[in-house]
């Protein structure tokens, strides 16, 4: 017996994750469902690419009519504010009309390179860009850039709200090349204009930490947060909620990286002081909820998982009525709760509903639609309804190619989990190129030392293994092995996966001197890592009782068959 794959990128699990964008008038926080993509958990942005054509630096102008400006700008006012209402309720799709409508208004009365127009375009593009049509968004950005460089120089403090969110906008398409120079642009305008300590610069700190997080560069990563932790706490005070919201994305970070007693204890802190500055039923208070119940539900403790996402949904509904992104999030996890415990009779409705509300409210053919479809199609396949599942995961592989690209990560872990399908169904042919491609496209979007490629690498040695081409299969298993502990830790869970996976190849080469040790170092990494009564641990317990069995050590064997027992009874 072989522990679970790992699959890619949504395997499940949404952590309710923030970015921030900004709209010329607020600091808008905007929550990407930043998927936990992994068989187990993994956090994904929704994402799409396409390259908008970019304007001339220099448009044609004309002069204002101040008549007309004071009645357009009065009607502009109204159509902003019916826009920002609408997107409070996640009712993106209604909000974008106004928007281009106020935008149309004031290129009339003001001309279309006016500062104003700079504004609004900026708060367009984030309209589309919550609305996943980041196609459209782009230009917008880059022509909101243009006009305030022509008017007021290259360090202009306008410049680094559109700099920072068009940034932002790569990050979620994957462009991961063009979003680095981006947000240092904007970093450096800011802290020339504002001070290193202001609470400003800490908004494109944490942006770029988070960039940096989910390209794998934890190392990168982490320092920044902890800087924006350090500059709004001297500037908000230690319980102001911008606090709390970067303690969550650190705590995210230290999830990723498999140090969930860090992470759960810098989520419960986030969600402390929420519940202290904020009203029992605010939505914030929901994020934090949510995000504990992952970590929590990574370490097995599910009765606790499903308390807090209960109460996250709750308040979700209470907010924001039962349509709205946000409960779609929190559906999709508490399905993935049930999904994690076999219990495929309550995960199916809750992703059913997750799908429905996406395509209502997103449209069908939006990368969060994908992920559902992704994480659907998982429950018919393991109920053996493949035909089903595969429809399906074609359908999201169709959905993230056109809206994003056919080299987008997010394309890679539908590869990787359509190439597992076929995998189980001994269609060795059509699952292997599925996992080069995957791998391809992760190691040159991602880098070659990314988790995500050490996955499909682990995939594919699983799939040369089945054929008993053991040769091919050890070096895919060893280079997965390596990535896994240079950049997640030797006492990552995934690490100790990998273990299982590579003493399993020995044993079954006859080789049980080499697989022993590996076996007895992946229960270790488990049991301290996610207890003693998770799936993963009670499945290496019994690979090391069949190992035993095998070798004719009865006593030994029934020893970890009982473990089995008994972890079993525990977890139920």
């Amino acid at each position: 017996m072989s522990l679970p794959r790992l699959n890619s990128k949504p395997a499940q699990i949404q952590f309710s994750k923030t970015m921030t964008a900004q709209s010329r008038s607020s600091k808008h926080m905007i929550n990407n469902r930043i998927k936990f993509k992994k068989r187990i958990l993994r956090v994904a942005l929704a994402a799409s690419l396409s390259i908008g054509t970019q304007l001339p630096l220099v448009a044609q102008t004309r002069p204002v009519n101040p008549s007309i400006a004071q009645t357009a700008s009065s009607e502009v006012q109204q159509l902003q504010t019916q826009a920002s209402q609408l997107t409070e309720q996640g009712k993106f799709r209604e909000a974008i009309p106004l928007l281009e409508k106020a935008l149309q208004l004031q290129e009339t009365a003001l001309g279309k390179n006016h500062p104003e127009i700079a504004g609004l375009l900026n708060d367009l593009g984030l309209s589309y860009v919550r609305q996943g049509q980041y196609a459209k968004a782009e230009p917008l950005y880059q022509r909101s850039i243009q006009i305030r460089e022509t008017k007021f120089g290259a360090n202009h403090p306008g410049l680094s709200t559109t700099l920072s969110n068009l940034a932002m906008l790569y990050h979620l398409q994957g462009q991961h090349d063009k979003v680095e120079p981006l947000y240092v642009r904007a970093l450096a305008i800011r802290e020339r204009t504002l001070g290193k300590d202001h609470p400003s610069v800490a908004i494109i700190l944490g942006n770029l930490a988070e960039a940096f997080r989910e390209q794998g560069q934890y190392a990168k990563a982490e320092p920044l947060y902890q800087r924006t932790i350090t500059i709004q706490t001297a500037a908000l005070g230690q319980n102001h909620p911008s606090v709390a919201h970067n303690l969550s994305n650190l705590g995210v970070l230290y999830f990723d990286q498999g140090k969930y007693t860090s992470a759960e204890a810098l989520l419960t802190r986030a969600l402390n002081i929420r519940e202290t500055t904020l009203r029992p039923d605010h939505p914030d208070i929901a994020i934090s909820l949510h995000n504990l119940a992952i970590v929590t539900l990574q370490q097995g403790k599910y009765a606790v998982a499903e308390g807090l996402l209960s109460r996250a949904l709750t308040i979700r509904e209470k907010a924001y009525g039962q349509n709205h992104p946000d409960v779609a999030v929190t559906l999709q996890n508490l399905a993935a709760l049930y999904d994690e415990q076999a219990n495929y009779t309550k995960a199916e409705p809750l992703y059913l509903r997750t799908l429905s509300i996406r395509e209502q409210i997103l449209g069908k053919n939006h990368p969060e639609v994908a992920f559902t479809l992704n994480t659907l199609a998982g429950v018919y396949k393991k109920q053996n309804q493949d035909t089903k599942a595969e429809a399906l995961y074609l359908r999201a592989l169709r959905i993230y190619e056109t809206a994003l690209s056919k080299e987008h990560p997010l394309v890679a872990m539908t590869l990787h989990n359509l190439a597992n399908l076929y995998r189980d169904r001994q269609q060795y042919v059509k699952a292997e190129p599925l996992y080069l491609r995957a791998i391809s496209i992760r190691e040159a979007r991602l880098g070659s030392a990314h988790p995500d490629l050490a996955n499909s690498l682990n995939a594919l040695a699983l799939l040369y293994r089945d054929q008993k081409q053991y040769a091919k299969s050890e070096p895919l298993l060893l280079r997965a092995l390596v990535i896994y502990e240079t950049g997640l830790g030797k006492e990552h869970p995934r690490t100790g996966i990998a273990l299982n996976h590579l003493a399993d190849l020995y044993a079954l080469q006859k080789q049980p001197k080499k697989a022993e040790p590996l076996f007895l170092s992946s229960l270790r990494i488990l049991e301290k890592t996610v207890g003693e009564n998770h799936p993963h641990t009670i499945a290496t317990l019994t690979n090391l009782a069949e190992f035993y069995k095998a070798l004719g050590n009865s006593a030994k064997s029934k020893e970890f068959f009982d473990r089995v027992t008994r972890a079993r009874r525990n977890a139920s």
